[in-house]
């Protein structure tokens, strides 16, 4: 993980509850860090923001994207497994509502670095351990029971080893 800041989406209510027990049973450093969350803006589509980035400066930019945006309900496939890594994700489609809240935010005036990777949405369970057979057999067994509603991002500095630190949560109101 970079150092910088990022934009996502926490995860609350039964389901996010479940997802956060498969983190603790696959990869319990991982979910040490970060309660169920999907990046919008840091990883996949957008790099990271500057730390230095005024707080005042990213909470105005991001409440024009709460604005616009109404809250969301995200709808989680079957796990996946990033190719030759350890990652193991729960995926998002690619188009449609979260995509437009990514692209919101994304063109909203920050000054994001360069993306490593085009836009993944996903809620990722598995990210430091060793992947063993055991491990992916008892995630690809998981499934979402059904859509988790989201009705605010949050934006959090990273700095490795310290925890995150949250620097502002807007709601959507769109």
């Amino acid at each position: 993980m970079a150092d910088g800041i990022f934009i996502v989406a926490d995860l609350f209510g039964a389901e996010a509850d479940r997802i956060a027990e498969l983190q603790r049973e696959l990869d319990p450093k991982f979910a040490n860090l970060f309660r169920p969350h999907v990046t919008l803006a840091g990883s996949s589509g957008t790099g990271v923001l500057p730390l230095d980035t005024p707080v005042d400066v990213l909470t105005t930019a991001l409440t024009t994207v709460g604005a616009a945006v109404a809250p969301l309900d995200f709808v989680f496939g079957a796990p996946e497994r990033f190719p030759v890594t350890n990652i193991i994700m729960l995926p998002l489609p690619v188009h449609g509502p979260v995509r437009w809240l990514h692209d919101r935010i994304a063109t909203c005036g920050l000054p994001f670095a360069s993306p490593k990777f085009a836009f993944t949405p996903h809620c990722t369970v598995h990210f430091f351990r060793t992947m063993t057979d055991a491990t992916w057999q008892r995630a690809r067994r998981f499934r979402v029971r059904g859509p988790i509603s989201v009705d605010r991002i949050q934006a959090y500095a990273t700095r490795e080893p310290q925890p995150a630190t949250l620097l502002c949560q807007i709601v959507l109101r769109g």
